[in-house]
């Protein structure tokens, strides 16, 4: 069944970038798929399902990639280029997958606290949230950053940038997510350390 489950979560995350998680049905689904609608219920019990299975993995892979970039002995800006670096290639990594994810989540739909997907997918949000701030935290004792620095603000702003990217990156454009990294990460270096500079 893996293999088949595995085609329909991909034509849902088709499905959900272009119409939007909300304004997609199961059927648009299944069609995409080359099912009828009737058969996805096989594989799933509710549209739901399709949304936490798109969006889950690659948002849980995240959290587990920057827990291991934040227990690397580097300085807090060498963790924090890494971050963005990691960030951004998952764009491409996981494509369409991740742009489901931040298309909803900047429309405020995913991550409500109810229960089911949404309540699981803002616990990953925040947890991802509080690690970018804890790197902001640890240049800032350790003096490599501002000592003004609000660290969930400069969090917040930080994944701010990179993920409007969802609405204007797409996969094989003029700038890779590995070029577009290099620029975010110059324009934050610049304004987080003490002296300016990005040397």
């Amino acid at each position: 069944m893996g293999g088949r489950r595995d085609e329909i979560v991909a034509a849902a995350a088709k499905v959900f970038q272009e119409k939007g998680y909300h304004q997609s049905t199961t059927e648009d689904i299944a069609s995409e798929v080359g099912m009828l609608k009737g058969s996805l219920y096989y594989y799933i019990d509710k549209k739901e399902d399709l949304l936490y299975a798109v969006v889950e993995p690659p948002v849980r892979r995240m959290v587990l990639d920057l827990q291991e970039i934040i227990a690397m002995p580097c300085p807090a800006g060498e963790k924090l280029a890494r971050l963005v670096v990691a960030h951004l290639e998952t764009f491409d990594a996981h494509h369409p997958h991740i742009f489901v994810y931040l298309q909803e989540l900047s429309q405020g739909r995913v991550l409500g606290p109810g229960p089911g997907a949404g309540a699981e997918l803002g616990r990953l949000g925040r947890q991802y949230r509080e690690l970018v701030a804890a790197i902001i935290a640890e240049g800032m004792r350790q003096g490599e950053f501002r000592a003004d620095l609000d660290p969930q603000v400069a969090a917040l702003g930080i994944l701010g940038m990179c993920n409007w990217m969802h609405t204007w990156y797409r996969p094989m454009g003029r700038m890779n997510s590995h070029d577009i990294a290099g620029t975010f990460v110059a324009i934050l270096l610049s304004g987080l350390r003490q002296n300016g500079s990005i040397s």
